[in-house]
Order: structure tokens, then C-alpha cells, then sequence
């Protein structure tokens, strides 16, 4: 729900208290919106904040933000992994969160239509900010949010065109055949940018061994 909405929902409350009800409690509903309307715009200058922040001490600029969910789904030794055939690697479920959008609902949706898994009893378990250089005058932030995360079933994953292309397949990885092949994909990499994406998995996976 966005700060525009909330903001007519309080107004509406309030109107309709002042008809039935009276000015004082009027009042003190109006305050109360406005307190859960400020903490909601409070949590989206915060991450505004952080950006310009960032920018003044280092001189460059933000030229993007991307906050991401990712599932951890484990049983024992294994994990449910996405495999992608055409880099040959292995990557935990999820996806993009949006600003307005709350990351739990995120992760259920991606873990549904990329992994093919409905999720249940989501617990935050990490969290890996990644400073990626476009070029000597900007850079990319990407926060990634970890959640463990149980089966509660299992549905059709509805893949985009572009997973279909790449050849996503969702499976059961031992993590430490999971460690293992990723650190072979990333040493045969040349690009940069790729390769921080597997270090972000392979810390991950060197995380849930200690768990």
C-alpha cells in the first residue's frame, strides 16, 4: 500500500469521526494515521538517506538501487537451487523487491513461479550488500535479503521467456557439490559482474555448512 493511499484512508477515518463522533477523538485517530504514515515514509528515507550518503563520502553516484529476496530452502546437507543450463551454475531462488512492495511477498511469488515451491515458515537468515563499479563515475547497490525458508508444497513454476532461453531448472543440490561447481563456473569467468553474483551464492553456501 502506498503513502498515498494511507494518507486518503486516514483522511476518510477521519471525517467520518468527526461526523459520528466528535472532534477529539477525531484527533487522536488523524495522529495515529499520521504516525503509521511517517514511519512508512520514514523506512523509504532511510534507504534515500543511506544513498546520499554513500555518494557524498565516495564521490561517485548511485546509478542504481536494487533490494532483492532470496530463499534458502534446506533439508540436511541438501538445498533447492536454481540450475541454469546455459551458465552452468547454481543460484538460490528469488528475485527483485520494489520499494512499496513488502520482500516476503516478493519471495513467495518468486519462489512459486521460478522454483516452483510454495513457501512457509520464512525466517530472515543474511544479509550481503554488494557495491558493483559501473565505471570510474557511478556504481550499482545491490541489497540481497536471505530467508530460510520450509516446503509446503509444490506448484508449476511459471517461467519468463528470457529463463526459459537460459534453461531454469529447479533441484536438490548437496552444498558441498553445490560449492564446488560454482567455484569452477566463477574461475572461468571473465566477467566481473557475473562473477560477483556467484561469490554472493558461494558465501551463502559457506554460511549454511556452519548452520
Amino acid at each position: 500500500m502506498t503513502t498515498y493511499t494511507l494518507s486518503l484512508i486516514v483522511l476518510l477515518i477521519t471525517i467520518k469521526f468527526i461526523i459520528t463522533d466528535g472532534v477529539i477523538l477525531s484527533v487522536f485517530i488523524f495522529l495515529c494515521g499520521i504516525i503509521v504514515i511517517s514511519y512508512k515514509g520514514l523506512v523509504i528515507l532511510k534507504q534515500l538517506g543511506e544513498m546520499i550518503v554513500s555518494k557524498t563520502l565516495s564521490g561517485q553516484t548511485i546509478e542504481k538501487y536494487r533490494k532483492a529476496a532470496r530463499g534458502i530452502i534446506k533439508n540436511g546437507n541438501k538445498v533447492y537451487m536454481i540450475h541454469c543450463a546455459f551458465y552452468n551454475d547454481y543460484t538460490f531462488p528469488g528475485g527483485g523487491v520494489e520499494y512499496s512492495e513488502d520482500p516476503i511477498l516478493a519471495l513467495k511469488r518468486e519462489c512459486m513461479e521460478e522454483a516452483g515451491v510454495i513457501i512457509e515458515n520464512i525466517r530472515p537468515f543474511y544479509k550481503i550488500v554488494e557495491k558493483r563499479e559501473v565505471d570510474d563515475e557511478s556504481y550499482i547497490i545491490h541489497e540481497s535479503f536471505f530467508y530460510l525458508c520450509d516446503v509446503a508444497d509444490y506448484c508449476d513454476p511459471k517461467l519468463e521467456s528470457y529463463e526459459i532461453e537460459l534453461g531454469y531448472s529447479a533441484l536438490w543440490m548437496d552444498i558441498d557439490e553445490a560449492i564446488k561447481l560454482d567455484i569452477e563456473r566463477m574461475n572461468a569467468l571473465k566477467d566481473t559482474d557475473y562473477k560477483g553474483v556467484l561469490e554472493r551464492e558461494l558465501r551463502i553456501l559457506y554460511e549454511l555448512k556452519k548452520y
